[in-house]
């Protein structure tokens, strides 16, 4: 095979650039699959990352490509996008054609060997579980695309329930894996029932997953933000949950004050102004909204099973639900999902019944799969 001697590059984000088209790089690595394994493939799923590559010690040059990886067995990354410079890249120009070649065969497929094949990724994933979150969530998920403008509630509702999913299959298993560790012991300290008995139990974690990362991904990991993480347990003890010392409810309020503003002439006096006409409103207790959504009906019960409410009339007590018996851990590393309160059940295993109001233990995120359906416990305070 014969190497192309001369490379053309043009400048972007300030730094050297090569583009590698998406759907060109994509059909090169499916032909260098068995035949067998890529014949009857109707879904493809990709995952996508950018980091900066030092390359020298003695200098600040370093590369930032654009890296792709197809998510079959083995799998396989190749890049969609080189940048060489002494600096990071000035901007996300460098993104753009990458994103673009994305976007068009998200939209499109890929025609291969004479059939189209979906294309799926981690954003895919996200937004294919908008309809399973419940109502008491402030945000439904939103793609990597728009990661940026991701608020603090949707990095943790990712943490504590859809990273789990959607990330399963997609990272590395050691990766996963790490991953989960975090998940579980956020878990356990922002519920108010879980921390008090398995607070020594998340330290560990906590410290097995800082440790764990310098290893993963190097010295870079251990930023200070990383090493506070080691504290979390204390401050979930001290405060019974984390919810109790987090800036979610500022961050809440901030967005009631930003509505104050109408126009951008005198913004601080219209700011003092609503304050000031809210003074002598009454303080009304919350209630909490019913809701008849598929998606507000999932629950737990005290034994270990979880269930779905199908009428909220009840009847001596009791509403009429589909019940899921006889659940499966979504993973075990590292400890079984039960003690997070996730459960995976074969939809055999359902049952319609009657159930008691005082067995219904706690909300939980129902999702479909096509011969199974998981229940996750909701384990911040909403």
């Amino acid at each position: 095979m014969r190497t192309a001697r001369e490379v053309k590059t043009v400048e972007k984000s300030g730094m050297e650039y090569l583009h590698y088209p998406l759907k060109e790089k994509l059909v090169e690595t499916l032909d260098r699959y068995p035949v067998q394994l890529v014949t009857d493939l109707d879904t493809l799923e990709l995952s996508f990352n950018v980091d900066g590559l030092p390359l020298f010690k003695s200098s600040g040059k370093s590369m930032w490509p654009i890296l792709c990886a197809v998510m079959l067995s083995p799998v396989t990354i190749f890049p969609t996008a080189l940048t060489c410079g002494t600096k990071k890249p000035t901007d996300l120009a460098f993104l753009e054609d990458t994103v673009t070649d994305l976007t068009e065969v998200l939209a499109n497929g890929l025609d291969y060997r004479k059939k189209n094949i979906k294309v799926q990724e981690i954003s895919s994933r996200l937004l294919q579980l908008k309809s399973s979150i419940p109502s008491i969530f402030a945000r439904t998920p939103r793609g990597l695309d728009e990661l940026e403008r991701w608020k603090a509630t949707e990095f943790r509702q990712f943490l504590l329930y859809t990273g789990r999913l959607v990330l399963k299959g997609v990272l590395r298993e050691d990766l996963y894996n790490h991953f989960l560790t975090f998940s579980v012991a956020i878990g356990l300290l922002v519920c108010p029932t879980l921390v008090q008995p398995h607070h020594h139990y998340a330290q560990n974690l906590l410290q097995y997953f800082v440790e764990k990362g310098c290893e993963l991904y190097g010295a870079t990991f251990l930023v200070y933000n990383t090493h506070t993480m080691l504290h979390l347990s204390t401050d979930a003890i001290r405060f019974k949950g984390l919810d109790n010392c987090s800036a979610f409810v500022f961050e809440n309020h901030l967005q009631t004050i930003k509505k104050m503003v109408r126009s951008g002439k005198n913004s601080l006096a219209q700011v003092a102004n609503r304050l000031e006409e809210n003074l002598n409103r009454p303080i009304a207790q919350q209630k909490n909204k019913s809701s008849k959504k598929r998606k507000d009906q999932a629950y737990q019960l005290d034994d270990g099973e979880s269930c779905e409410v199908v009428a909220m009339v009840e009847k001596e007590g009791k509403v009429l639900c589909r019940v899921y018996r006889h659940p499966e851990p979504l993973f075990s590393e590292p400890c079984s999902s039960f003690l997070v309160g996730v459960y995976k059940y074969e939809k055999r295993n359902m049952v319609m019944e009657w159930i008691p109001t005082t067995k219904i233990w706690r909300r939980a995120i129902q999702v479909e799969r096509k011969s199974s359906t998981i229940f996750m416990a909701v384990l911040h305070q909403a």
